[in-house]
């Protein structure tokens, strides 16, 4: 069998599938071939359309600049996308064996799955907006704002995923604040001293003239 393009009647192509069944008489000797041709032009169509639609969906999760993972239910990693990779520190090769509990403190997978399935942390099947630490691949403590879900197939759980959004950056903004914070306080309780001491000065001035 064998699959080409042909020109119909109105200027149109049309993809068909032709096969060929050879009929042979007792001593094998062909005797006739009956040719088949099926249009296949709609399922060239949606063929190009899911592959059209998987490239974007690929393209979107791949350029995110958070992490996004994806695991089945026993823990193997199905998706890792580069911000995931940017995040934690593993390539492609490395996510072939890794197991999805290396990415976290000892136990905190399990609860994660554990609060998934319960209905209160966003509704079942969901987890939405928490702070947690992952494990970079180095064994640095990476903080991180976490949601995530469990992905169905008929009400079977099917695959976890996960996205994670790098929180050093906004912590360090918030060091930074929290400094400035305090050296203003600093500032305002030596001003409140420098005007506190003059106005000292001054009565002492007043009856000593």
């Amino acid at each position: 069998e064998c699959e080409y393009r042909l020109r119909h009647k109105d200027g149109t192509y049309r993809w068909i599938l032709a096969k060929a069944l050879i009929h042979r008489d007792s001593y094998g000797h062909a005797v006739r071939m009956v040719g088949y041709l099926i249009d296949i032009t709609q399922q060239k169509m949606l063929e190009s359309r899911l592959r059209r639609r998987n490239a974007f969906f690929h393209n979107l999760i791949d350029s995110s600049v958070d992490g996004i993972i994806a695991s089945d239910m026993r823990g193997h990693i199905v998706l890792f996308n580069s911000g995931a990779q940017a995040l934690l520190g593993y390539d492609e090769t490395d996510t072939m064996t890794l197991h999805v509990t290396k990415l976290y403190n000892n136990g905190v997978a399990y609860e994660l799955i554990k609060r998934m399935r319960s209905d209160g942390f966003g509704g079942k099947g969901k987890l939405l907006r928490q702070q947690m630490i992952v494990k970079h691949k180095n064994g640095q403590d990476i903080p991180v704002s976490f949601s995530g879900g469990i992905i169905y197939d008929h009400d079977q759980e099917f695959a976890t995923f996960g996205l994670f959004t790098d929180l050093r950056a906004m912590q360090k903004i918030e060091e930074n604040l929290e400094q400035t914070h305090k050296m203003l306080m600093h500032s305002e309780k030596m001003a409140g001293l420098g005007r506190l001491a003059a106005g000292v000065a001054h009565e002492i001035n007043n009856p000593m003239s």
